[in-house]
C-alpha cells in the first residue's frame, strides 16, 4: 500500500474513532432530544481537509450504534453527518459551512426523534438544531480560528 494511502487510512481511522469515543464516552449529553454532542466540534475538519468526510461519517455510525434508537440512529444520523459534510466542502465560508451540519441533523435528528418519542416536530428540530450551534460556534469555531491562526504546522499536519 502506497503511504499516502496508508496515510489516508490511519487518519480517517483515527478520526472515526475520535468522534466515537468522544460521543460515547459523553453519552448523557450527546443522546436524545436536548443534546450537545461535543464531537461535532470535528466536523470542522473537513474545512482544512475534505477527506476526513468518511472518518467523520464512520465515527458517527458507530457512536450511534449506542444510542437509545440504535440502528435507527446509525443509519438517519450517519446519513445526516454525510449530507452535512458533503455541504461544508462546497463552501469557502467557514460560518456558512458550520451552519449546516446545525440545520440538517436539526430537520433529520429532530424527525426521528419526533417520532419515536411523540414529541412536536419543531421543537425537537430546534432543541438539536439550538444544540449544534452552541457546540459548533460557541466552542468549534473559536478552537478552529485560534489553531489556524496560531499553529500552521498543525494545521498543516491535519492535511492528508
Amino acid at each position: 500500500m502506497e503511504n499516502s494511502q496508508m496515510k489516508l487510512l490511519s487518519r480517517t481511522a483515527i478520526v472515526a474513532a475520535l468522534y466515537a469515543a468522544l460521543t460515547v464516552a459523553l453519552s448523557p449529553i450527546a443522546f436524545g432530544p436536548l443534546q450537545f454532542r461535543i464531537s461535532e466540534i470535528l466536523v470542522l475538519l473537513v474545512v482544512i481537509e475534505k477527506r476526513y468526510i468518511t472518518g467523520l461519517t464512520i465515527g458517527a455510525v458507530l457512536a450511534n450504534y449506542f444510542s437509545p434508537l440504535g440502528f435507527v440512529d446509525m443509519v438517519v444520523g450517519g446519513s445526516a453527518t454525510f449530507i452535512s459534510l458533503y455541504l461544508m466542502t462546497k463552501t469557502t465560508n467557514l460560518y456558512l459551512a458550520a451552519f449546516y451540519p446545525c440545520i440538517v441533523n436539526g430537520i433529520m435528528i429532530g424527525a426521528i426523534l419526533s417520532y419515536f418519542y411523540a414529541l412536536p416536530f419543531w421543537l425537537i428540530s430546534l432543541q438539536v438544531f439550538i444544540g449544534q450551534v452552541g457546540v459548533i460556534y460557541l466552542v468549534g469555531i473559536p478552537v478552529y480560528k485560534y489553531l489556524v491562526s496560531r499553529n500552521q504546522e498543525l494545521i498543516s499536519k491535519i492535511k492528508i
